[in-house]
């Protein structure tokens, strides 16, 4: 199967991180394989404020929602837009994740 979009993603793109304020993302890429200290990971080029970074999806909480997204939408996750959140402060707080717009 030919791609022209590598399933390797940057692993020295910036990170972005959560907490409890929703953060409105373009999703700019399938999903790609990043290498990371503990091995493999799964992982999206995400787009906000004029800015691209790598969002980690490997969390259920994440994984859950932005699948019923992409089976939704004829298999491809770039392109749509969501807002996601932490639910709570702590770090182990499962994510929010919900599209914004159709």
């Amino acid at each position: 199967m030919e791609s022209d979009e590598s399933v390797y993603g940057d692993a020295g793109m910036l990170r972005i991180k959560f907490g409890t304020s929703w953060k409105q993302l373009d999703i700019c890429s399938e999903v790609k394989v990043i290498a990371t200290a503990r091995g493999y990971a799964p992982g999206l080029v995400i787009g906000h404020d004029g800015v691209q970074e790598l969002m980690l999806i490997g969390a259920a909480s994440l994984t859950r929602p932005l699948e019923a997204l992409r089976l939704a939408n004829n298999g491809k996750l770039k392109g749509l837009t969501v807002r996601i959140r932490k639910a709570a402060a702590h770090s182990t707080a499962p994510y929010e994740c919900e599209q914004v717009g159709d």
